[in-house]
């Protein structure tokens, strides 16, 4: 999962929520938003990235 988020309380997000699927070859990723229920004064961060593995049947 990647997600954008304000930096301030509430850290809600803003746009961005992709679920991503990883492999063992390399790929590149990009996503492209438009930022929502943003803040004045603020950074944007990109920085989540969850990864999760399931076990083969």
């Amino acid at each position: 999962m990647v997600n954008a988020m304000i930096d301030q309380e509430d850290w809600h997000q803003i746009g961005l929520n992709e679920e991503v699927s990883l492999t063992k070859e390399f790929k590149e990723f990009r996503f492209e938003f438009t930022a929502s229920e943003t803040v004045a004064k603020g950074t944007v961060f990109v920085k989540e990235l969850t990864l999760s593995a399931k076990r083969p049947s």
